[in-house]
């Protein structure tokens, strides 16, 4: 209700109590005010709350503020105007701050806040605020011109329309736009990260961020080699125009800070909209944060105008070299990790996870996995050790927090997956193990092909007497890749009827990615050329095979001879040719 309404009132009270006809403008006022605030009416808001702080992580004090906007078209005196606070549980306002000299002009901010304020308030004050039910007041000539109900204050003499919206600690409550009032709390603020003295809507903001498929964390091949595309937006009001952004893109490692990069908008950018700005760039390998720096001379917000990357420049030689996810009695399942490379690795950090579960922390203790070593990863390293008294006790580890969900049965070819990563979380190892019968419990898969590649991993389940060998070398595993064009065999004779297996690796000489689209089948024969069994076929190579000598209608070959053929086929299926190798097949045990 406006002043107007209070001079109608005025005009009432003087025909009803016969005041003289004429009244001096002092005492007009003064009255209009005493009318004011008797029936609790409002004048016309110059001035309103643009912004209220009021619950700080931690401690309040020194950090609370409130931001008043002049919504007016002229200057507004500040003299005589206050900050009025009223408890949710008392009936009083009690003022805060009363102006004394100076002026807001038509859109201006003025902030009244804690020392701890940033950028500092105009007036720094102790405001002393509590978390609500409870409101702020506004007034100029002790005559209320806004009052802001928050925390779940609902009642409506101390707000307008409904309350503004509780918010978390560590939040404000903003008006958006900036100055909106439509005399309804609820409608008129929101939940906003504090800006004190800043437009709640920013006249001129520009922010980095990334753009697809550049992602904020994330390993390189060896080479180092990356195309960054990062996104420039202008969140504010007004264009931003051509060349006024300049972007500086640095790489620190664990010994130097380097400027790989300057970059600069080539074109304006409207309001919401944005440009992306592109570099490429060779990194060492090891670790990298990249810090890209947004420089606009505008700029209403500095918050956004950093963009963290962290790079991992190829990979500890960490790999998931064994799976025992279908224990028997009184046994735990384990991961063994097997270090594949020439230097030791440091597993502080380290997680490990399943398919669909959150990581769990593999140990915070200092723990190293020496080149060639192994560590079997268990929920109970006392049962895993009792369990397989030959594996030593500083190749087991118990991990920290929750153990994963290795499934032992899924759907297709894989029933479960295992993935481990760094200490930043970047990925190391990610292996899916197929499934295991109910009739091989107590036996652990063990992986075949223990070197670096980028194919599906070969899985055998173990021929350990004891059914697995955590923190201990398997003992058909493949430790180095097959050479260039080679097509290895091995054993040369074996036996199926013990459950001995034949290992069989090919390398075309064709990358993972094998852009020629050559493709192999590897199959038996007997010596009279009959086919007997088709081992497997593959596109990315090297790949590795593992054969239990059975044939196409699952019986297991008789004693004798064989050729095991690698037939290779172009991508329209014509024969390119085919290498053999004869294998004998024995019974041990008859």
């Amino acid at each position: 209700m406006g002043v107007f309404v209070c001079l109608l009132l005025l005009l009432s009270l003087s025909c009803r109590f016969n005041l003289p006809n004429r009244l001096s403008s002092a005492r007009l006022a003064v009255l209009v005010c005493l009318l004011a605030q008797f029936y609790g009416v409002r004048a016309e808001a110059q001035l309103v709350i643009n912004e209220l702080y009021y619950d700080h992580p931690g401690i309040d004090n020194g950090h609370e503020f409130v931001e008043i906007i002049n919504i007016s078209d002229a200057p507004v005196n500040l003299a005589g105007v206050t900050v009025d606070f009223h408890n949710g549980t008392g009936e009083v306002w009690k003022t805060l701050w009363r102006g004394t000299a100076g002026s807001i002009l038509p859109g201006e901010l003025f902030t009244i806040g804690g020392k701890y304020v940033s950028p500092p308030p105009q007036v720094v004050v102790e405001l002393g605020l509590q978390n609500g039910p409870d409101a702020v007041r506004l007034a100029i000539g002790g005559i209320p011109v806004d009052v802001v109900g928050y925390g779940g204050l609902d009642d409506p003499e101390y707000t307008e329309g409904q309350g503004a919206p509780k918010v978390d600690s560590g939040r404000s409550l903003a008006r958006l736009p900036d100055g909106l009032d439509t005399d309804n709390n609820a409608d008129d603020f929101t939940e906003a990260v504090p800006s004190a003295g800043l437009f709640n809507v920013p006249r001129r903001d520009a922010m980095i961020t990334v753009s697809s498929p550049t992602q904020a964390a994330a390993v390189l091949p060896d080479d180092g080699y990356e195309h960054l595309f990062l996104s420039l937006v202008n969140n504010g009001l007004h264009d931003v125009a051509a060349d006024d952004i300049a972007v500086e893109l640095w790489d620190s490692t664990e010994t130097s800070q380097i400027l790989l990069k300057r970059l600069v908008n080539s074109e304006a950018i409207p309001p919401g909209a944005n440009t992306v700005v592109t570099a490429t760039i060779t990194l060492t390998v090891g670790y990298h944060r990249l810090l890209a720096r947004l420089d606009y001379a505008f700029d209403e917000r500095v918050h956004n105008n950093e963009l963290l990357l962290i790079r991992r420049v190829g990979s500890p030689l960490l790999l998931v070299s064994e799976v025992l996810c279908y224990p028997g009695h009184g046994c735990p399942q384990f991961v063994e990790l097997f270090n594949a490379g020439d230097q030791d690795i440091d597993m502080v950090g380290f997680m490990l996870r399943d398919k669909s579960h959150a990581p769990t922390l593999i140990t915070l203790n200092e723990l190293v996995i020496p080149a060639g070593g192994y560590l079997a990863v268990t929920p109970d390293a006392e049962a895993l050790l009792q369990k397989f008294p030959d594996t030593k006790s500083n190749h087991v580890v118990q991990h920290e927090g929750s153990w994963p969900t290795l499934n032992r049965s899924g759907s297709g070819a894989v029933s479960d997956s295992v993935v481990v990563s760094d200490y930043l979380a970047l990925p190391v190892d990610a292996v899916g193990y197929p499934p295991v019968d109910s009739e091989y419990k107590g036996r652990s898969l063990e992986r075949i092909d223990l070197y670096r590649s980028a194919r599906t991993q070969t899985w055998v389940l173990s021929l350990d007497p004891s059914g697995a060998s955590p923190g201990r070398a398997n003992d058909r595993s493949l430790l180095t890749p097959p050479q260039t064009g080679a097509f290895d065999v091995a054993p040369r004779t074996f036996s199926p009827y013990d459950g001995e297996t034949l290992t069989i690796a090919v390398d075309t000489g064709e990358d993972a990615t094998n852009a020629a689209g050559e493709r192999v089948v590897v199959s038996v024969y007997d010596m009279r050329g009959r086919r007997l069994a088709e081992v497997g076929s593959a596109s990315a190579f090297p790949a590795v095979f593992v054969w239990n000598g059975t044939t196409v209608d699952g019986r297991i070959l008789p004693p004798g001879l064989y050729l095991v053929v690698c037939e290779s086929y172009s991508p329209s299926g014509e024969p390119r040719g085919a290498r053999k190798v004869v294998v004998g097949c024995g019974r041990r045990n008859p």
